[in-house]
């Protein structure tokens, strides 16, 4: 009841103080009022000159902000339309030219071609007449080379000529000197020559071999002696074996000999431990029955040693528990002597103190459950000071929502017109980097399609963020996958892609030399080890196109290659075996 009516005089207080404040309230809103209205006709005033009907002042801030930016968007219209009136002027002015330069290199100009477009044919047609002219060119020297090493192997031929008659004449004579006839080839020279310099290390070697069997007839014949000496003399029964087999018998019994010594001398060993150990075990025996019969000296007369042990046992067991008890006590003494515990126990009743103690629990629960009661109450109270002290007015809230959605106006607008402006930049840097791209690119590309089946239809040059070229391939629906597998979605390639996109580089690469210089033979050591059947079957068709540019010889140890070769090729190969 207490609780109670304090709690109502605590609530008559705050509903006195609130009223206090809104009379206060009602003062002020009455006083604001006032001050709307004379602001209001000022803001009505300052823009009746311009004849427009404002509005808030969050709403004509948006408006001012959108017409601001209208004006920018003017002025950069304005200037875009005298930089494409300027180029314009200038296209028309290259136009001229270059219409003369395309009539001059013998190209056809279409009327009303644009300067762009015209710009293209001719630069096709220069790369065209370069490479020709470079094939002319590459031929001419070819020519010119061959021509002259033509001219040196005839002069070195007509200044051996004189110089064979004369070795002739001095090889007919000479010939004979060697068991030959005057008329005998070179080659019949060569090996008579081989021969007499193989017969003197012929000789040397029988001459070696003589005297190592000499040595070794005079060794065995010393051995079989010593042997029938030591036979005679050890072991009559061996006389009638062969020398070999009497000292190989001999050289058993010799290691048997041995081995029993040696179990001689470790049963020797082993019998002296054993003595030792007795001995040892008979002294610690002997002290022990000393130091019962002392022991059992001091015992009274008919006692048991056994039972008298184990009361010992038992008596050292209590006088442990003794001791556990006691250390137990002091640190529950707080410090207080055992004769002064015993003097307070003389009195003391277990009923009693444990009633104490129960009470106790209680009234400590009870404690504890009210002071969390309070410790809440204090924290919602809290909450309630902190929302009134963070709490604003309806006016200010309107107005800052009206600012927000100002701003985000603004906003949306400018990200509107980045996004577009970055979609259009993405799409004119797109069709830029078509219209650059590399023809030995493109047929890689092609190159590649072949080796993967479709899986892919070409390569590309993926540009990151660092605006610099990195080649990628591009999947049959669209996907652009980069060799690093840094595209999105991610997808890196596998091993075995990596391992064609390699190989069709090297093809388009090998291709286009060979359109602009003398064609080389293009070989391959098993190029399709890391490639299953179908990939092997679409790296065989991909040579099969190279070779209308250029010879392509493909070495292979595998036999399943070359059954794949001969189904997808049938007459167009040309097998050869090597042993």
């Amino acid at each position: 009841d207490a609780a109670r009516v304090a709690e109502h005089a605590l609530r008559n207080r705050a509903l006195n103080t609130a009223q206090l404040r809104n009379v206060g309230a009602q003062d002020k809103r009455a006083a604001n009022r006032e001050t709307a209205t004379r602001t209001q006709a000022r803001w009505d005033a300052q823009w009746r000159p311009a004849n427009v009907a404002p509005r808030a002042p969050v709403e004509m801030t948006a408006w001012h902000s959108s017409l601001r930016g209208l004006f920018d968007r003017r002025s950069r219209v304005v200037e875009r339309r005298q930089a494409q009136a300027q180029l314009n002027a200038e296209i028309a002015a290259a136009a001229r030219p270059l219409a003369a330069l395309a009539e001059r290199i013998g190209l056809a100009v279409l009327e009303g071609l644009d300067a762009g477009r015209l710009a293209a044919q001719i630069d096709a047609r220069l790369q065209i007449i370069e490479t020709a002219w470079s094939e002319a060119s590459g031929a001419e020297q070819t020519r010119r080379d061959t021509s002259a090493r033509i001219e040196k192997f005839t002069r070195d031929l007509e200044a051996q000529i004189p110089r064979q008659a004369e070795w002739r004449e001095r090889w007919k004579k000479s010939a004979p000197a060697l068991g030959l006839r005057p008329d005998a080839t070179r080659e019949e020279a060569e090996a008579a020559i081989n021969i007499w310099n193989t017969v003197p290390a012929g000789i040397r070697r029988r001459d070696d071999e003589a005297r190592r069997v000499t040595g070794m007839q005079r060794d065995i014949s010393g051995f079989e002696k010593e042997s029938r000496a030591l036979v005679d003399s050890l072991a009559r029964d061996l006389a009638q074996l062969s020398p070999a087999d009497a000292v190989k018998a001999l050289n058993e019994r010799v290691s048997e000999a041995s081995k029993a010594e040696g179990r001689y001398h470790e049963g020797e060993k082993r019998v002296k431990q054993a003595e030792d150990s007795l001995l040892a075990a008979e002294n610690t025996h002997a002290e022990a029955l000393a130091r019962l019969a002392a022991v059992t000296g001091l015992l009274p007369a008919g006692a048991d040693p056994l039972i008298l042990r184990a009361d010992l046992g038992v008596r050292d067991k209590i006088l442990s528990d003794i001791a556990d008890a006691r250390r137990e006590l002091i640190d529950h003494a707080d410090g207080l002597a055992e004769a002064h515990i015993r003097e307070e126990l003389a009195g003391f009743d277990p009923a009693t103190t444990e009633a104490s103690i129960e009470q106790f629990l209680t009234e400590s629960g009870r404690l504890d459950d009210k002071a969390r009661e309070i410790v809440g109450r204090k924290a919602r109270l809290e909450g309630q000071r902190v929302d009134w002290e963070k709490g604003v007015g309806a006016e200010l809230a309107m107005q800052q929502r009206r600012n927000a959605e100002a701003e985000l106006r603004d906003a949306a607008h400018e990200w509107a017109v980045l996004k577009v402006s970055a979609l259009l930049l993405e799409h004119a840097l797109a069709h830029h980097r078509v219209g650059q791209r590399d023809p030995l690119i493109l047929r890689a590309g092609e190159f590649f399609a072949t080796l993967t089946g479709g899986a892919f239809m070409g390569l590309e040059q993926a540009f990151g963020d660092d605006d610099l070229p990195r080649l990628a391939g591009r999947r049959a629906s669209g996907e652009i996958v980069r060799i690093d597998g840094l595209n999105e979605p991610r997808s890196p390639m596998s091993t075995g892609t990596l391992d064609q996109l390699y190989l069709a580089v090297r093809l388009a690469y090998i291709e286009d030399y060979c359109s602009r210089a003398e064609p080389i033979p293009f070989i391959g050591d098993d190029l399709f080890t890391s490639f299953d059947d179908a990939r092997t079957g679409f790296g065989v068709d991909a040579l099969a196109s190279l070779s209308t540019r250029t010879q392509t010889i493909l070495f292979t140890h595998h036999r399943h290659v070359v059954e794949i070769a001969r189904a997808r090729l049938g007459e167009g190969l040309d097998l050869m075996e090597l042993s």
